[in-house]
Parts: structure tokens; sequence; C-alpha cells
């Protein structure tokens, strides 16, 4: 049984795979590999984000560029 780096996501897949539907089964096999989609794309942003926090240093200072928004997906999932 294959976990995620998500404690909410993790709950859900147990229970998924508790199931007795094959179709349960399905869900959770591809919520793993959309979570595995995902890590690797929060840490595209992750990396966009402090390219943009070195380019613009000036546009941080001001609130004008959001960072950390990887970060808040991740809470989110927890």
């Amino acid at each position: 049984m294959a976990s995620t780096p998500y404690p909410g996501v993790d709950k859900i897949l147990i229970y998924l795979r508790r199931s007795a539907d094959p179709m349960s089964a399905y869900a959770a096999q591809c919520i793993e590999e959309l979570c595995a989609l995902l890590d690797e794309a929060l840490d595209c942003v992750d990396a966009d984000e402090q390219a943009r926090f070195e380019s613009w240093p000036q546009g941080v200072e001001s609130g004008d560029l959001v960072l950390d928004l990887g970060d808040r997906i991740r809470k989110v999932l927890e």
C-alpha cells in the first residue's frame, strides 16, 4: 500500500481500499497517480516562485508577487 505526503488524502485512500468495490480500488490507484503528478507540479511551482523571488525582489516587498502557493496547496491537502 502506497501512501502520499498528504494525510487527508491517505485517509481517503484507506477508506477506498477497504471497500470490496473494484471501482473503489481503481479510484484509489488514480488518486495515488494524481498525487504523484501533483508532487511534481508543486516542485515546479516552488522552483518558479524561487526564481521570481530572486528576479523581482521589489515585487515581493510590495506584495505584488504571491509566494508560497505550493505550501498553501499542500496545507489544504493535509
